[in-house]
């Protein structure tokens, strides 16, 4: 991400790289794993996305999370996972009661 903010790449396709690269990589079966992640690695995982925002909004370090979020207009990490695993539960509740793959889900 550094090398296309130096190569003077605009804030609209900096976000679609962050988006289509890092971001996919985060979501990758998110809801199979992210729910079991201990806080510091779900940390982690926000100080990426944040570090990815901050270079494609151009905002200071100082500059409030909040703030940085609103301007790219992208959610918290935290708040996305939720949403992942919450649209996957809700899919596989509604799979028929003798489907093979509602094997993990407790009615």
């Amino acid at each position: 991400m550094c090398v296309l903010k130096v190569m003077g790449w605009k804030k609209d396709n900096m976000k679609r790289v962050y988006m289509s690269m890092q971001r996919s990589v985060l979501d990758y079966a998110a809801p199979a794993w992210q729910p079991w992640l201990s806080d510091t690695k779900k940390g982690k995982l926000e100080v990426a996305q944040n570090k990815a925002l901050r270079l494609v909004t151009g905002q200071y370090a100082s500059t409030p999370l909040e703030a940085v979020r609103l301007e790219a207009d992208v959610e918290s990490y935290s708040t996305h996972s939720k949403h992942l695993c919450a649209i996957a539960y809700e899919k596989a509740v509604r799979l028929d009661p003798e489907s093979p793959n509602t094997l993990g889900v407790q009615h």
